[in-house]
């Protein structure tokens, strides 16, 4: 799990478990954590903008509630990390490059095609 902002905000893999996981994981201090799947985005072209919306809310949703999310892709280093952008501009208040800043410093490696769907969501 990679900490975006301390006890509110991660990312993290899921691996290749199959189906949509909802649900909950314990940090290593038994922190709860909320789990926002994001596998149904697709590294590359062809995804769908409403559902970067959709994620985005989701993850804001259960922040407003003082839950702490992690949001959830195969690896955690793109997808997740995408979300994680649209959270941090739009629940934060941070502008889009210094999320984008953020994100890498907690080792993002985000798909070209995702920060186009940003560019086109945030702006």
């Amino acid at each position: 799990m990679k900490v975006i902002i301390e006890n509110r905000l991660a990312t993290g893999g899921l691996g290749t478990v199959k189906g949509r996981v909802r649900g909950h994981l314990y940090d290593s201090m038994n922190n709860k954590w909320t789990i926002v799947d994001v596998r149904d985005l697709k590294d590359g072209r062809g995804n769908d903008l409403a559902v970067y919306v959709e994620k985005i809310e989701e993850v804001t949703r259960i922040l407003e509630e003082n839950k702490r999310v992690v949001v959830c892709c195969k690896h955690g280093r793109s997808r997740s990390m995408a979300i994680a952008i649209g959270v941090l501009v739009k629940r934060f208040g941070f502008s889009c490059g210094k999320a984008l800043e953020t994100v890498n410093a907690a080792g993002a490696r985000i798909h070209p095609e995702h920060l186009k769907a940003l560019k086109v969501i945030l702006y």
